[in-house]
């Protein structure tokens, strides 16, 4: 069997995301990060993976995708590096006819 990619799939951690605020709010995240690399290099990785995930997960935000695909490349000495995050967002919101605040799940990818 032929692999174009390695890396790891569905792993869930918790992460901080930053709002355009500044705010950070806590969460799970479900994570899939690949990296395709040479067949000669691609002993046991998944521990450049796991370490990579650690340092950001305090402050994810959408400016730090590139630095972390980045850092991936780098470490890996991969050609190209992908990521696939999702996890629950929750807002305050008010109800429409009686103003009740509550909170609202968003699943965000």
């Amino acid at each position: 069997m032929k692999l174009d990619a390695v890396g790891i799939n569905n792993f869930t951690c918790p992460v901080s995301i930053r709002e355009k605020t500044g705010a950070r709010r806590q969460t799970i995240a479900t994570i899939s990060l690949q990296a395709k690399m040479p067949r000669s290099l691609r002993g046991s990785c998944i521990s450049v993976f796991t370490d990579i995930l650690t340092k950001y997960r305090r402050d994810i935000h959408a400016k730090v995708f590139p630095e972390l695909l980045t850092d991936v490349r780098r470490q890996l000495q991969a050609e190209q590096a992908g990521m696939e995050m999702r996890f629950p967002y929750f807002l305050t919101r008010k109800a429409p006819v009686t103003g009740t605040a509550s909170l609202m799940e968003y699943q965000c990818s």
